[in-house]
């Protein structure tokens, strides 16, 4: 009983003085807040081609490269360090889908919607963030 009073009391402190590090005491800010109204949204996505083919868009996911877009976006400063680790990505996927053809070239883009008074307005911004292609001795076609 005494620590459930004790829970109680930091909870209704944390709500009123407390900070969202303070979690599980503090208010929870991050909820109890939106978005600004104008700006852009942004995703990052891959851009592909295989030998003979456009650019493709494919959204990174266990069943294309092995891995979600969490584990992606936590991977973004290396790939845009070394483009050069695209080069695994590109095996993944080799490896998930034998039957289809290679990628030979890789990229990766940020494409940014732009959001004005919270309504989209069609625009897309795409930035290119890092680009791959295969050689040789990447045991890719190309």
């Amino acid at each position: 009983m005494v620590t459930a009073a004790v829970v109680f009391g930091l909870l209704t402190v944390g709500a009123f003085v407390g900070q969202d590090d303070h979690f599980p005491f503090g208010p929870f800010r991050m909820y109890a807040t939106s978005s600004q109204a104008t700006g852009e949204v942004a995703v990052v996505a891959f851009e592909v081609k295989s030998e003979g083919s456009d650019w493709t868009l494919v959204r990174p996911s266990p069943g294309t490269v092995g891995m979600n877009v969490a584990e992606f976006e936590g991977q973004l400063p290396r790939f845009e360090e070394d483009p050069d680790l695209l080069a695994a990505v590109a095996a993944s996927r080799a490896a998930l889908h034998p039957d289809e053809p290679e990628w030979t070239d890789l990229r990766i883009v940020r494409q940014a919607t732009v959001v004005v008074d919270k309504v989209p307005t069609g625009e897309v911004v795409e930035t290119v963030l890092a680009e791959w292609t295969a050689t040789p001795d990447d045991g890719q076609a190309g």
